[in-house]
């Protein structure tokens, strides 16, 4: 007698929607209890999304240095973003 997968199926329309709401939220484990996923599995679907490191060692560090400065700068940039949308109201009378 063969046992049933237990394991739920993910489509891919529902991965890339789940990858797009980790990347716009502030942490990818909000965004996993947002869809009721384990953050575990989220992480894992953002490192199946990246392409393949460079096969040598150097490249390969040096894109890993690019991919984290790349990843500071964007929350920087949300971060000035949401104080342009604060500081440009003007203040309640």
């Amino acid at each position: 007698m063969e046992k049933p997968d237990k394991r739920r199926k993910y489509d891919a329309a529902f991965k890339a929607e789940a990858l797009r709401m980790a990347n716009e939220s502030r942490s990818t484990q909000a965004a996993a209890r947002a869809l009721n996923l384990n953050p575990k599995l989220l992480y894992k679907w953002q490192q199946d999304a990246l392409p393949a490191l460079p096969s040598d060692p150097a490249e390969a560090a040096e894109v890993r240095q690019l991919r984290a400065a790349n990843k500071r700068l964007a929350q920087e940039l949300e971060i000035l973003k949401k104080a342009i949308a604060i500081f440009s109201t003007p203040p309640a009378s």
